[in-house]
This record gives structure tokens, sequence and C-alpha cells, in this order.
């Protein structure tokens, strides 16, 4: 067909790049255990934090309660709002050399 919109031939099979799976998303084991108790240690339940650090609150249970492996940025995440390094709460140590004090935040008057 000649002045068509698709140029070349077009094939029945599909590119190769769509039939592997994607690479995983780096993560770690974090400790749920920890996690849970420097939250109660804060006074707030699980949803209270996970609001406060815009995650979802079920992500934190799962994580709290049955050990979930979790990726690098939610530990991240956690550990700020924990004000902790995330080497402290999961068996991630790349951060330890670049993690610092997170910045308090203001109370809203």
């Amino acid at each position: 067909m000649t002045g068509s919109f698709f140029p070349g031939d077009l094939t029945s099979a599909p590119d190769v790049s769509y039939c592997l799976p994607m690479p995983r998303v780096p993560g770690c084991q974090p400790d749920g255990p920890k996690i849970r108790q420097l939250i109660w240690e804060r006074g707030v339940n699980v949803r209270q934090f996970a609001r406060s650090i815009d995650r979802n609150w079920n992500t934190i249970w799962c994580i709290c309660a049955n050990g979930d492996r979790a990726s690098i940025e939610s530990i991240r995440g956690i550990a700020a709002g924990l004000g902790v390094k995330p080497g402290d709460i999961s068996d991630y140590k790349g951060d330890d050399a670049t993690w610092s004090e997170p910045e308090p935040k203001a109370l809203a008057s």
C-alpha cells in the first residue's frame, strides 16, 4: 500500500523489548517490629503516621505487621518521618554515608 499512514511493513510479532520482564524495583527488608515501636513511641497510630508522611496506611501496616519487603523510597520516607537513618529500620545500608538529620517540622498555629 503506497501512501499509507504506517511506513514499512507491519508484522504480527511484537517488538522483543515488550516481551521481557521489567527489572525488579530495588528494595530492602524492613524491621517491622522496630518501626511499629518507633511509631507508637511518638504517640500516634499507623494511620496518623502514614498521613503525616504522605504514604498509604496499608503499606505501612503491611511493613510493620507482615515484614513485607519495601522499596528503598518507602524506607527513606518512613525513616525521615521517624527521624532515624534508613539503615536503623531495615537491612539497607546505602544511605548511611549520605543521610542527614531531617529538618524539624514547624507546628501549625
